[in-house]
């Protein structure tokens, strides 16, 4: 058991995941106390529950049951979790209030105690709870429980940092997913922009928000306001019987559709099976039959205002669909009402010459029929309205323009304009297009010109809508788009430069452990191990000597145990002086007056304040090592054999302790940022440790100007 904590440490700190480290905590709490059972709970402080990673020994049906647990229940973890103190609690209790069942869940498995610890790391959070059960009580020994507090100190750290890495990984994954969906919304742009089928366009549009809102199914359904029937447009993850029994229903087909028609808002089922407006209708177990639990009707509303479809997604599990996903199925369902006002508009054009001249009075595209003017060598120069509809003056800002010509309104127009027209005219080729009209007040136009009449009349027909705003939108996305990019790439560059670091704490971490233990084995083996040896020797020959000779090796084996026992105090003290338990000033007085001194000969100036120290014994420790780290580098580095330590208070918070020598000196900034070899990492590790405590470590040296390192940290971790 001397080495486990050790052993399990390295294991934890390697464990690459969440639950790799928390196996090796389960493991090793079971093990020692001949647990039969055990989890690993993490605490999700969103969502209030205490979480299983880990398990071991239990059924599936009893972790099911506490798998996420209400942080504020009546079980061992949520009061652990809670006090902050272990809990050990016997299921079999009589005396024992059992109001959630958790105790009689317990007793069913065949467990009958457990005993929940706390996991807490050194900044005080609670980030979870780990629990071991026993089919019978246990009986557990003081140095047992230290131990299993010991396991949980150990593995809350390393936790800790595993879920801020997770939390740093998801961050990330969540801005690569914003930028993905950004660039699906710029692409549907495009598309729509193009010239295309309308069931493909339709198709395209919902594949995007099923994508988008991360369902399972979905539907687009135009409203055909005539006979107040939805028309089914297209479908997601639906088989061919359903897509034929919704073709063609009546808009109150589906009590929640029909509720987002008439309220010209948006209505989200998270949960059909407990929606008192859909439980117990045919809607609801045509969900059942197909497996869908939750779905979301958004009304698609044209620029006029007029609802003109509904578009539908499900899922197959209770959920309720995000801020950010409805925000986005609102993007996509403008883009679809668009759609479909334009299908709508470009297919009444169509229509016979009855139904002509009311489409052209009333329709919310502009529309003109021009006249092409050539000049003598063939060139499109101009060009004169013959009829325009009362669009074509709100969208274009002319008025009164039957009979003028382009140039009398703007005579710098583009020369763009009269090329297209002119070719149309020519080929009889229709075109659809966007461009700019600076001279109308800097608006873009998406236009589809085609020819009228025969070749030798040169007229065009045009169909136009402003998209000024579009244009607008989209640029506005692109710069969205542009920003979340920078973000990403700040971020990665950021968490590449923790990685390093914490590779670099790491690397030295081991090389400063390998160093102690090459130290520790050259110790027993060259001086203790060989004074045992001769001890055998002496005693071996004890056998074959007579009595005087007898008492002879007797007394010098004596002798030599003795020495043994001078040099394994000395290490003892060395590795954990005892004068650390009972003051910082102590400790330094031995370190400064008697070790130092006695082990490497440094004369040692102390100047130390009694009443001050530090309450925790991991910061006096800390200190204690960092001192001796500083010491350490003036016997090695400094060319002299004289230092001084001075241990004071900073203010009513702090205390700060001076080292300081007289000798060659260094380039402080290049080791204490790591970039040289040497004892310098080693002040760069303990200038982080004082750190992560609240503290501080400055050097301030010059080469040859001696070396003042202060030491400023809290009396108290909080």
């Amino acid at each position: 058991m001397r080495n486990l904590p050790r052993d399990l440490a390295l294991r934890m700190v390697s464990g690459d995941s969440i639950e790799a480290v928390a196996a090796e905590l389960l493991n090793a709490a079971m093990q020692v106390v001949a647990a039969d059972a055990g989890t690993v709970q993490v605490l999700d402080e969103q969502r209030e529950k205490l979480s299983i990673v880990v398990h071991r020994g239990l059924s599936a049906g009893i972790i099911s049951k506490f798998v996420h647990l209400e942080r504020d229940s009546q079980t061992s973890c949520s009061i652990a979790l809670a006090t902050g103190e272990r809990v050990i609690m016997d299921f079999d209790d009589p005396l024992a209030s059992d109001p959630d069942g958790s105790r009689a869940a317990h007793l069913q498995e065949g467990l009958r105690s457990a005993l929940s610890t706390p996991l807490i790391n050194r900044s005080g959070r609670v980030i979870g709870v780990y629990t071991i059960h026993w089919r019978e009580h246990p009986r557990l020994d003081e140095q047992q429980l230290g131990f299993l507090d010991l396991l949980a100190r150990q593995a809350a750290e390393i936790l800790a940092h595993r879920l801020a890495e997770k939390a740093l990984r998801e961050s990330e994954a969540r801005l690569e997913q914003e930028v993905a969906d950004a660039r699906e919304l710029q692409e549907i742009s495009r598309s729509l922009m193009e010239e295309g089928e309308g069931k493909v366009l339709y198709q395209v549009l919902l594949n995007a928000a099923v994508r988008l809102a991360r369902a399972d199914f979905g539907s687009l359904q135009m409203l055909c306001q005539e006979d107040e029937k939805l028309e089914l447009l297209a479908t997601v993850g639906f088989d061919a019987a359903a897509v034929a029994a919704w073709t063609l229903v009546d808009a109150d087909a589906c009590a929640a559709g029909a509720r987002a028609l008439a309220s010209e808002r948006r209505y989200s089922a998270p949960d059909i099976h407990a929606c008192g407006l859909m439980r117990d209708t045919s809607t609801a177990d045509f969900y059942a039959a197909v497996g869908i639990h939750a779905v979301q009707y958004t009304p698609l509303v044209s620029r006029r205002g007029k609802i003109v479809g509904l578009l539908a997604t499900h899922w197959k599990e209770a959920r309720e669909a995000s801020e950010r996903e409805l925000l986005l199925l609102d993007v996509v369902a403008r883009q679809a009402a668009d759609l479909i006002e334009r299908q709508r508009g470009e297919a009444e054009l169509k229509k016979s010459e009855v139904d002509y001249q009311t489409l052209f009075n009333s329709i919310d595209e502009g529309f003109c029929i021009i006249e092409v003017i050539f000049d003598e060598d063939g060139l499109a120069v101009d060009y004169r309205f013959l009829r325009v509809n009362p669009a074509f003056e709100r969208q274009t800002g002319l008025h009164d323009a039957v009979g003028k010509t382009m140039r009398e309104f703007a005579p710098e127009h583009e020369e763009h304009w009269f090329e297209i027209y002119g070719r149309v005219a020519v080929s009889g080729e229709a075109v659809r297009f966007e461009r700019p009209a600076s001279k109308l007040g800097d608006r873009w136009f998406d236009f589809f010109a085609f020819r009228v009449g025969g070749p030798a009349e040169r007229q065009v027909a045009v169909v136009f809508t402003d998209v000024t705003a579009r244009k607008k939108s989209i640029e506005q996305l692109q710069q969205a788009h542009d920003s979340l990019e920078e973000r990403v790439e700040q971020r990665t560059a950021e968490l590449s430069a923790q990685r390093d670091q914490l590779r670099q704490l790491a690397s030295e971490l081991t090389r400063s452990e390998q160093r102690e233990r090459t130290r520790m084995a050259e110790l027993l083996h060259d001086h203790v191990q060989q004074l045992l040896v001769s001890a055998k020797m002496r005693c071996e020959g004890m056998r074959r000597s007579g009595d005087e000779q007898l008492k002879e090796d007797v007394s010098a084996v004596a002798g030599l145990l003795g020495e043994c026992l001078v040099s394994l105090r000395s290490l003892t003290v060395e590795l954990s002086p005892p004068v650390l338990s009972e003051s910082l000033a102590s400790a330094l007085d031995w370190l400064g007056g008697v070790w130092m001194k006695d082990k490497h000969e440094l004369q040692v100036k102390l100047v130390l304040d009694w009443k001050v120290d530090a309450e925790n014994h991991d910061i006096r420790s800390l200190v204690f090592s960092a001192v001796r780290e500083l010491l350490f580098n003036v016997v090695k580095h400094s060319g002299v054999k004289v230092a001084t330590v001075v241990l004071a208070a900073e203010d009513a918070v702090n205390l700060r302790v001076i080292v300081k020598d007289g000798g060659k000196g260094f380039d402080s900034a290049s080791i204490l940022t790591g970039r040289q070899a040497g004892t310098g990492m080693g002040l760069f590790t303990i200038r982080e440790r004082i750190g992560m405590l609240g503290g501080k470590l400055e050097i301030r040296s010059s080469p040859g100007e001696g070396v003042e390192a202060v030491i400023v940290v809290p009396r108290r971790e909080d």
